[in-house]
């Protein structure tokens, strides 16, 4: 049954450039309950279109000047109107003109002489698609700016944590200092792992304002030519505990030069970041391999674990804002999901690309690559 408040809310544009047709098409659609503008030529239709987008326009191939084919092809190539569904209004019924209407992008045909209830099941089906596509672009929207929210909100919160877990890791040093001497081994122990998790905290905020950074395209990267051994020798030191030992596989200088346009600070916390997470999920004592490898137009840096693998199915998941993985249905450990993203998006900042490659039970590799 056709739907009386949808067809209130359509508004039809009828093109045709014999005037009886117009007033055919017009009385049967106002009858259905639709609102029905007329044009009597191609540009009359495109002017009409941009002064207000209709929801279906039924338009008449053969016209002088601009003929149907023209107009349904502008209109599919403006960005704001390239949605509205087009039926057109046919004489002809060969095949070759069929085929032509389609490459124009148009959604239906209407043969004439018009059939009215085919009429009005063609334009009943392509107003609901029409509606469902108005429909899922609002919430699109709706959803768009939710996500907008929610990031102000969190960077605005994360932005106010950060001076005081400064400041408590300043008063936490103090007391440490001062404990020693006074308290016993345990209740020192205990200050070191608060002033360590405090640590944690802080330098997961400043991921998250970073992270924020690179979205909004205001991370200021400061490219030098670097050496990429270099760089992962530098990093070594900040990678990690006694917990797992970690091989660097790096090339000696007379086999290749592992140079690379890029941010050298910036591409060190990628290494870290990606080193420790192959840490947390690799079993104990069980070695990280950190390898650097020629491409063709760049190089290609490799970090390898013997962790439990990663699904395919959640390997690009992992690479988004609060993405995380479990395996063969075990929880994942605990984590916040934003360093992998914020690899992500520092590496591509750069023009390169990153990646992983994983079996479940067979460890992960993670990689990266930088232009030459």
């Amino acid at each position: 049954m056709h739907s009386i408040s949808q067809s209130m809310q359509s508004h039809i544009l009828v093109v045709d450039d014999e005037p009886e047709n117009r007033l055919l098409l017009r009385d049967i659609l106002e009858e259905d309950g639709y609102s029905v503008r007329e044009a009597c030529n191609g540009l009359e239709a495109i002017r009409s279109i941009k002064d207000a987008i209709p929801t279906l326009v039924l338009l008449d191939v053969m016209m002088p000047g601009l003929d149907g084919l023209e107009v349904c092809r502008s209109l599919k190539a403006d960005s704001e109107t390239a949605h509205v569904p087009v039926i057109l209004v046919t004489a002809q019924r060969q095949r070759d003109e069929r085929i032509a209407g389609i490459e124009a992008g148009a959604q239906d045909f209407l043969s004439k002489p018009i059939d009215i209830m085919d009429l009005r099941l063609r334009v009943r089906n392509a107003v609901r698609t029409q509606t469902l596509y108005n429909d899922l672009e609002r919430e699109y929207t709706r959803v768009t700016e939710l996500e907008k929210m929610r990031d102000q909100l969190v960077h605005m919160i994360v932005h106010d944590l950060r001076s005081p877990l400064q400041v408590m890791g300043m008063n936490l040093e103090i007391v440490e200092m001062e404990a020693i001497g006074m308290l016993d081994g345990e209740d020192v122990q205990a200050l070191r792992d608060v002033r360590q998790t405090v640590r944690s905290m802080s330098k997961m905020v400043d991921t998250m304002l970073d992270l924020s950074r690179l979205e909004s395209k205001a991370m200021p990267i400061n490219k030098h030519n670097t050496n990429l051994g270099a760089l992962v020798s530098e990093a070594a030191p900040a990678i990690g505990d006694d917990t797992n030992p970690v091989y660097l596989d790096i090339p000696s200088t007379e086999e290749f030069d592992p140079m690379a346009t890029c941010d050298g600070e910036l591409i060190k916390r990628v290494i870290v970041n990606l080193v420790n997470n192959a840490i947390d999920f690799s079993p104990k004592n069980e070695p990280v391999v950190v390898s650097i490898l020629q491409e063709a137009h760049g190089h290609r840096v490799t970090i390898t674990d013997s962790g439990p693998g990663i699904p395919p199915e959640a390997q690009d998941a992992i690479f988004d804002k609060f993405g995380q993985a479990s395996q063969d249905g075990r929880k994942a450990k605990a984590s916040s999901g934003i360093g992998l993203a914020f690899c992500k998006l520092a590496i591509e900042s750069h023009g390169g690309a990153i990646g992983v490659q994983s079996k479940v039970g067979e460890g992960s590799t993670f990689w990266f690559e930088l232009p030459a």
